[in-house]
């Protein structure tokens, strides 16, 4: 080709720098939307070229693909936070959670690999609940488990303990983003799945003391909302906890 591998990755930095440049440059004139774009960009950019780095084309080492990794990701949780922008935070919030499937690649250690999926989870909430982003804290919700259902797929490790703290983290968000405003009924539907689902995912991990855990957590939550008579929310937590009550006679069974 006209370029090398090594000019390609850094052709796309050269790239995603140029868009951050642009973006500050034409400030004054150009529309937010189209501002928070450029902003937007600079992220997805500069973390597909230094997976494509690392992983196709081997012209990143793992150290240094990680280093960049994480500036990337350092610098899209601020823009979210500073910009408030609920399209933006989504695209920060889904890519910085393919981060994990590059270090799964560089054979990084799994408790490693769900300690960051906990820790980034977390973080983000500082924006989605700040700014009541309903849309966003689902895409995040959904990206994380669903990266921790692919471990589990793998079978060579136990995600229920970082599937728990992430449900823990979820549920408290969740209940704090109803008091400000109750979503959509699409939202709810979206909200009720995950939680099953991640009760299925309990079940298939035969572990019976985070099951149990699940079933504490889903009782104090649908306890406190129905103390603060919030209808829409306690529909979800009771099914919920009925939900975690099988996980845990399933688990129990399993065990015998």
């Amino acid at each position: 080709g006209l370029f090398g591998d090594t000019m390609k990755i850094v052709s796309a930095y050269a790239l995603s720098l140029a868009m951050l440049a642009v973006a500050y440059w034409k400030r004054e004139t150009w529309t937010e939307a189209a501002f928070d774009s450029l902003l937007g960009g600079t992220f997805i950019v500069g973390m597909l070229a230094t997976a494509a780095g690392a992983i196709l084309y081997g012209v990143l080492s793992e150290s240094m693909a990680l280093i960049i990794a994480l500036l990337y990701i350092v610098y899209g949780v601020g823009v979210s936070y500073v910009r408030r922008n609920e399209v933006l935070t989504s695209f920060v919030f889904f890519t910085s959670l393919l981060l994990p499937y590059l270090l799964d690649y560089m054979e990084v250690s799994k408790p490693v690999i769900f300690m960051y999926i906990v820790v980034m989870f977390s973080v983000m909430q500082i924006v989605t609940v700040k700014y009541t982003q309903w849309y966003a804290q689902m895409i995040g919700f959904s990206a994380s488990i669903f990266t921790l259902t692919f471990f589990l797929w793998q079978g060579d490790a136990k995600v229920s303990w970082a599937l728990l703290i992430v449900l823990i983290v979820m549920v408290a968000s969740s209940i704090q983003l109803f008091t400000v405003i109750v979503p959509k009924r699409a939202v709810r539907i979206w909200l009720l799945n995950s939680y099953l689902f991640s009760c299925g995912m309990l079940m298939m991990e035969e572990q019976l003391l985070p099951a149990v855990v699940s079933v504490v957590l889903f009782g104090a939550a649908t306890a406190y909302v129905m103390k603060r008579y919030m209808k829409q929310a306690l529909d979800i937590l009771y099914v919920s906890t009925v939900a975690s009550m099988f996980a845990v006679v399933v688990n129990a069974t399993s065990s015998d």
